[in-house]
């Protein structure tokens, strides 16, 4: 006779169960959903300026009495086409020798990881790159890159310490700025990321995967991305990123896999949006001379779209400057360049120089004559310029100050009109942790006022301004220029850097989501305009995939009217045209014109001073968020963070009535079971004690025993034999590389179990040996290579690879610089050759084995 369900334990227990499984999963998602949206934009510090404290700033020595004080320096300090940074270092190396110079070196950011002095070099004419250059390489300075008038160089700190004096070294900085042709030394400033720091979520909220099922997938588009290094995308080919990328490195000394993991999440996520898109990744150093030999290095590539999640934050910000140059240079030759706005609205202040007293400095807000800068741990860079790109002979210093009103840090480089003059004061500081600064400006005998803008990227400034927060190309007009709104609350993020322009042109163009999911940043989310410039990009792509005959325009029309407006008046300042959104593909196969936008911001003059910041409390809330429409680009969004902690709150409401019933029931039925089982069922009826396991016996079905997993049927077969992860050889800089996603080698036939194999293996000369064994062998000098050639420095990182099936075996060359010979002849790179024993191996000119069959 059959028991009905509820009276039955084993099913009140499962019942029981599956209402805990309900809780547990509802319960754990929503305190991730909680958790991701309430993450705040990382490494910005968090800071609470409260009051000021009453610093009475004490002005450095300045350079003049530097000079007075060693004359021996006198002309080099006096001199105006050498920044202020080099002259602190000759100081710093006559009061204290060449330790003391070291670490104002480290702590100013003059000194690189490869322990040396870089330097920009501005020269009068482009035309006369080639001559300088070749006389600094009979110097014997290390040049880095070179650009229109640009040229960077490097100076190992190994050879500064030869000099016995800092006279001695200021000599050799004499001998540069009296090179001809130069008329400057400056500071690098180094380009800034966009970053704030799984399948990523932006192709369900932009509206992606209908096109990816529809078969628009960006098939045929070749997409670039413009970045500061692709750490660990080896390791992500054939999974996040597509099996096959192009990678080539303009980083002096390091490959494409080195420098930073931005890039590498940056290519996934255009990856998710365009599936089938090929990838250039393209790393640069962060300086303008290697950002253009990137650059180049793409456009010969034939790229159609460039995604470059970085700004530089010194020009006028007018669509104007090298930084543009570059970018127009591309859009010439048919790209559609898409780049992030930054994210410095909370890192940007801006004002009209203001001297009540008539002391020098500038008074900013709250009255006071510094404003406090939150930095976090590590190197911060600092930059100051204003609205003097003309004449350039307004002359301005920046100070950096400590609680107690010493100046720990400045900037005072000489703005006369003269060659090589900008309107600009940089100063990089690295800091030991989480603290609060003050900086101060003061003029150095400007004769009219200008308006100021300040950027302090990655940290917090007590009186944020984000209108014209904008970095370089970002104010390109031919830049398709993307701010970032967080795709679970719809809230266009604080930090996203604003327009206009300082011509009083629209920009951003466009808001992208951000706080998305990559196997680069995971468990984190990926905040910034670093992480929506890619969803634009790879949307760009579906666009031209759908639309072969497009070009920029026309794409930058196609996103722009069908980006969802959610019925605010835009375009604005902060969103641009509103947020990205890809219509249905059947409407975007018909869409073969695109009107252009009509509505527009009002226009501000340029150098307009804009409405500042309320002066309070500087703190987590107290940065004004911008509510603008909630991201709602599409019906089939099925992401909103809204809709999820609804279904995820029932879920645990319905889970929790199953765990408490199915407990109330169970009770019940075990005390009911109890008292039937201490009495007979009838009269003479006899009590029968539990039953006896029976040796061998199976459960009646399949998971019966719950958490107890059945055992195997046999003992587990042992896993095939592979190779360790190759990591191919990075090329040098200049030399174009295809990267293959490594793969498990097909296992050997089954009627080899039974065979006694013959052991191949490679010998020297001198009669030591690479044995080889079944799947993949890898030889380089790296030492995660199965065979490491760690002394032979022809040999590549990741040289070559032997695969044996266990009858045949080929040898292939993994892109090395110095090649692989089999009988003295050169094996073209990743096509395998195959062996045979006595056969002559070289890897590079010296490393020579004789293939033996065992």
């Amino acid at each position: 006779m059959s028991t009905p369900l509820l009276h039955s334990r084993r099913f009140l227990v499962g019942l029981v169960s599956a209402g805990l499984v309900i809780v547990l999963v509802a319960g754990g998602a929503f305190l991730s959903l909680r958790g991701r949206t309430a993450a705040s934009p990382s490494p910005t510090p968090t800071a609470d300026f409260g009051t000021p404290p009453p610093i009475a700033i004490t002005p450095p020595a300045s350079l003049e009495e530097f000079a007075t004080q060693y004359p021996e320096l006198g002309d080099l300090l006096r001199d105006p086409s050498l920044a202020s940074a080099y002259k602190e270092f000759l100081v710093a190396y006559q009061k204290g020798g060449i330790d003391a110079a070291r670490d104002l070196a480290k702590q100013r950011g003059l000194l690189n990881d490869k322990d040396q002095i870089t330097i920009t070099l501005v020269l009068d004419q482009s035309e006369n790159s080639d001559a300088v250059a070749e006389e600094l390489a009979k110097k014997g300075i290390i040049v880095l890159g070179r650009y229109q008038n640009l040229i960077d160089i490097a100076i190992p700190m190994q050879f500064i310490q030869q000099f016995k004096t800092a006279e001695d070294a200021g000599q050799m900085f004499q001998q540069l700025s009296q090179l001809k042709h130069v008329v400057k030394l400056r500071l690098p400033l180094r380009t800034q990321e966009s970053r704030q720091a799984l399948a990523p979520e932006g192709p369900g909220v932009t509206g992606a995967e209908a096109w990816h099922k529809a078969g628009i997938t960006g098939k045929g588009v070749k997409v670039g991305i413009l970045d500061m290094g692709f750490r660990g995308y080896h390791n992500l080919l054939g999974r996040s990123l597509p099996e096959q990328v192009v990678a080539e490195s303009f980083m002096p000394g390091e490959d494409a896999d080195g420098g930073d993991v931005h890039g590498t999440a940056c290519a996934e996520i255009v990856h998710a949006m365009a599936p089938d898109a090929e990838l250039f990744l393209a790393a640069y150093d962060g300086s303008l001379t290697s950002e253009a030999e990137a650059v180049h290095w793409l456009l010969s590539q034939g790229v159609q779209i460039i995604s470059h999640s970085a700004s530089a934050l010194v020009g006028p910000m007018d669509g104007t400057g090298p930084d543009v140059d570059l970018l127009n240079e591309a859009v010439s030759q048919g790209v559609f360049w898409v780049n992030s706005s930054g994210n410095y609205a909370t890192a940007h202040y801006m004002g009209q120089f203001t001297d009540s007293d008539g002391d020098g400095f500038h008074e900013f807000p709250n009255g006071q004559e510094y404003m406090g800068v939150a930095v976090p741990e590590g190197q911060s860079t600092l930059i100051l310029d204003w609205n003097d790109w003309q004449a350039r002979d307004q002359d301005y210093n920046l100070y950096l100050l400590n609680k107690n009103g010493d100046v720990v840090a400045s900037s005072e480089d000489t703005q006369a009109g003269g060659p090589g003059d900008m309107p600009a004061e940089g100063i990089i500081i690295n800091s030991n942790k989480e603290q609060v600064f003050y900086i101060a400006i003061k003029s150095n005998g400007a004769t009219k006022p200008v308006t100021f803008s300040f950027y302090a990227p990655d940290c917090l400034v007590q009186f944020p301004v984000p209108q014209q927060s904008l970095g370089t190309p970002a104010d390109a007009e031919n830049s398709f220029t993307v701010g970032a709104v967080n795709w679970q609350t719809g809230q266009l993020e604080d930090f996203s850097s604003q327009g206009p322009t300082s011509d009083g042109r629209t920009k951003p163009d466009l808001a992208g989501p951000d706080a998305t999911s990559t196997d680069s940043y995971a468990p984190e989310p990926f905040y910034g305009t670093s992480a929506s410039t890619p969803h634009v990009a790879g949307a760009a792509a579906l666009v031209l995939s759908a639309h072969p005959e497009f070009g920029p325009a026309e794409i930058r029309q196609f996103l722009i009217e069908n980006a969802a407006s959610g019925g605010q008046g835009l375009p604005d300042y902060a969103w641009g045209y509103g947020a990205l959104h890809l219509p249905k593909p059947e409407v975007a196969l018909a869409q073969t014109t695109v009107a252009e936008p009509t509505q527009a911001p009002a226009t501000v003059a340029a150098g307009a001073t804009l409405p500042k910041r309320p002066t309070a409390t500087l703190g987590a809330t107290a940065v004004a968020q911008v509510t603008s429409a909630p991201y709602r680009p599409g019906a089939s969004q099925g992401n909103n963070a809204g809709t999820l902690v609804v279904v995820l709150g029932g879920m645990m409401c319905l889970g929790t009535l199953i765990v408490v019933g199915g407990v109330i029931l169970l009770v019940v039925v075990t005390r009911r079971s109890r008292r039937a089982a201490a009495q007979p069922a009838h009269p003479g009826a006899v009590s029968i004690g539990p039953a006896q396991p029976i040796a061998g016996a199976q459960p009646p079905y399949p998971g019966a025993m719950p958490f107890a997993p059945a055992p195997p049927a046999q003992p587990p077969a042992p896993p095939d034999e592979e190779g360790p992860f190759l990591t191919p050889e990075q090329p040098a800089i200049g030399e174009e590389r295809t990267v293959v996603a490594p793969g498990r080698l097909a296992a050997a036939g089954s009627d080899m179990a039974s065979t006694t194999l013959r052991r191949p293996y490679l010998e020297s000369v001198t009669g030591s040996r690479i044995e080889l064994h079944l799947g993949l062998t890898s030889i380089g000098r790296a030492h995660d290579n199965v065979f490491v050639l760690a002394e032979d420095a022809g040999v590549s990182r990741y040289h070559a690879a032997v695969e044996w099936d266990g009858r045949d075996l080929t040898l292939t060359d993994l892109g090395s610089s110095n090649g692989t010979f089999v009988n003295g002849r050169r094996l073209e790179p990743r096509a395998p050759h195959p062996l045979h024993d006595g056969d002559q191996v070289a890897f590079g000119p010296q490393s020579r084995f004789t293939l033996r069959m065992g």
